[in-house]
C-alpha cells in the first residue's frame, strides 16, 4: 500500500552504497591474497607495481640530474677510511691495515669485441672475439625452471646456478639473505658468491670482466655455466618519461658457434632462451661484461688453466682497463665505454682520472635506471671530495626507487663528507632496514660511533 504522506510520483530507491562498499572489501581482499600467491605476483605483480608508480609520477614527476649544475663545484674534504677489518676488530693490534696499491702503467692496445669498433677495408682481426677458433655447439642441463617474482631476477638466476650443481634452493630462500625487501632493485654479484660461499663450504667462484664469447664458449664445454647481467628494453612504462632501459640477471647454459648464438636461462622468460653474439655482447657490454662462475672447489685447478691470465684478478682488472680505454679513444660517443672505463679507474685508486670519465659519460647521458646497478660513480664522487652532487643523485634515484640499499648507503656518506652526522645516520639506519646483512650498512655505522 502506498504511504499516504508521501508524493504519487515518489518511488523507492534502492541504496547503492553497501554494494560499493562490498566490492571494494572484495577487492582489497583479493589483491591481499593474490600478494600472498607466487604465481600471482609474478604474473600481475609488475603490470600492477608499474601502474600505480606511473599514477604516482603524475603528481610528483621523476627527475634526473642535470650534469651541467655541477660545472663549477665545491670540493670538501674527503675521508681515509679503514678497511673493514679495522672497523670490526676486537684487537687493533692483531690487524695489519697498510694495503698494497695496485700501480698500472697505461699502454692501451685495440682489444676486440665492442660492436661499435669498426675495422678498417681490407684488414681482418684475428683474434676477434666474436668468432671461435673451433666449432662449438652445446648445451648443458639446466634445472627445471623457476620463474622470478617482482625484482627477483638475481635470486632467481643463482637459485637456477645452484641446483645446477644439486644445491636444494629456491629463489624466496636466497632473496630471504641476500635481498630480504620486496621492492630492492638490485642484487651484486658479490653478494650472489658471498651467499654461495657462506652456504655451501664445497663451493667456490670468481667474477671477472672484460668477458667474451670464447671464454663463455670455454667455461660452458667444460660444464660451468656462468651468471651476467644484459640490458633489456621494458615494455611498460613505470613513470611519465621512463626511457624503458633497464636489466637483469641471465644464466648462460649454451654455445653454438655454427649458428652465433648462445643458450641462456631467463629468470622472466625460461630455459633455452637465445641470442646472437652480437646481442650478446651488445647487451652486456654496460656492465663491463663481468661475470660470475660458481665451481666445486676441487675443479679450482682446471678453472684456473681454463681461465688463463684472466684467473689472476689484478691481470684481469688490468687487461679490462686497458680494454676499455682503448673503447673510448675508439668509439667516444658511447657513454658506456667511458663508464666502464671509468669504474676501473676508480677500482684501482686513480680518482681524478676516473671523475673525469665519468663526467663524460654523465655529459653523453646515461639511462635513467643505470644508477640503481652501478655505484662506481658514487665511489668516484666521494672519494673527490662531491658531496652535493652525489648527495643529489642518490637523492634523485631514491625517488625512482626508495628501496635501493646502495643509494641510501651512498647518500648517507654524502652526509658524512657534508658533516651532518644526524642524516647520515638516518641514511645507514634506513640501509640496514631495507637489508640488515648489508655488510656496507653495517660497516658504516660502525664508523659513524668510532669516528
Amino acid at each position: 500500500m502506498r504511504n499516504k504522506n508521501r508524493p504519487l510520483f515518489y518511488e523507492n530507491k534502492k541504496k547503492t552504497w553497501p554494494y560499493v562498499v562490498f566490492i571494494l572489501i572484495t577487492i582489497v581482499i583479493l589483491i591481499i591474497w593474490g600478494a600472498q600467491v607466487p604465481i600471482i605476483r609474478q604474473t600481475l605483480g609488475r603490470s600492477v607495481l608499474d601502474g600505480i608508480s606511473y599514477g604516482k609520477s603524475l603528481i610528483l614527476p621523476v627527475s634526473t640530474v642535470n650534469p651541467l649544475n655541477y660545472r663549477i663545484q665545491t670540493y670538501y674534504p674527503t675521508l681515509d677510511l679503514p678497511s673493514k677489518e679495522v672497523i670490526f676488530a676486537e684487537n687493533l693490534e692483531d690487524i695489519n691495515s697498510s694495503e698494497p696499491f695496485l700501480e698500472i702503467t697505461f699502454t692501451p692496445t685495440p682489444t676486440p669485441g665492442v660492436l661499435w669498433v669498426i675495422e678498417e677495408p681490407g684488414k681482418s682481426n684475428t683474434n676477434d672475439s666474436l668468432t671461435l677458433s673451433d666449432e662449438v655447439n652445446y648445451q648443458l642441463e639446466m634445472p627445471i625452471f623457476e620463474m622470478a617474482d617482482y625484482l627477483n631476477d638475481g635470486a632467481a638466476s643463482l637459485s637456477t646456478f645452484l641446483r645446477f650443481y644439486g644445491k636444494p634452493e629456491s629463489q624466496y630462500l636466497v632473496s630471504e639473505k641476500i635481498k630480504p625487501d620486496y621492492f630492492d632493485p638490485n642484487v651484486s654479484l658479490n653478494e650472489m658468491l658471498s651467499y654461495s660461499e657462506q652456504k655451501y663450504p664445497d663451493l667456490s667462484g670468481i667474477i671477472r670482466k672484460n668477458g667474451n664469447i670464447q671464454i663463455l664458449a670455454s667455461l660452458i664445454e667444460s660444464h660451468f655455466p656462468v651468471i651476467i647481467r644484459l640490458q633489456f628494453q621494458r615494455q611498460q612504462s613505470a613513470w611519465k618519461g621512463d626511457d624503458l632501459w633497464d636489466a637483469r640477471y641471465v644464466v648462460i647454459s649454451g654455445i653454438d658457434s655454427k649458428n652465433k648464438i648462445v643458450y641462456f636461462s631467463d629468470p622472466l622468460k625460461g630455459n633455452e632462451q637465445t641470442l646472437s653474439f652480437d646481442r650478446l655482447m651488445e647487451d652486456w657490454y654496460p656492465f663491463r661484461r663481468e661475470y660470475l662462475v660458481v665451481y666445486p672447489v676441487d675443479r679450482e685447478e682446471s678453472l684456473a688453466l681454463l681461465l688463463n691470465s684472466d684467473w689472476d684478478e689484478e691481470e684481469n682488472s688490468k687487461k679490462a682497463l686497458e680494454k676499455f680505454q682503448t673503447d673510448v679513444t675508439m668509439v667516444p660517443d658511447n657513454q658506456f665505454a667511458w663508464f666502464n672505463a671509468a669504474a676501473l679507474l676508480i677500482e684501482n685508486n686513480h680518482n681524478e682520472e676516473a671523475w673525469d670519465s665519468f663526467r663524460t659519460a654523465l655529459q653523453v647521458g646515461i639511462p635513467q635506471r643505470y644508477l640503481l646497478y652501478d655505484f662506481s660513480l658514487y665511489e668516484a664522487a666521494f672519494k673527490n671530495g662531491l658531496a652535493e652532487e652525489l648527495r643529489d643523485r642518490t637523492a634523485a634515484m631514491l625517488k625512482i626507487n626508495n628501496h635501493s640499499e646502495e643509494n641510501w648507503l651512498w647518500n648517507g656518506w654524502a652526509y658524512t663528507l657534508l658533516q651532518n652526522r644526524t642524516e647520515a645516520e638516518k641514511c645507514f639506519r634506513k640501509v640496514l632496514d631495507i637489508n640488515p646483512n648489508n655488510s656496507d650498512g653495517q660497516y658504516a655505522m660502525e664508523y659513524l660511533k668510532q669516528y
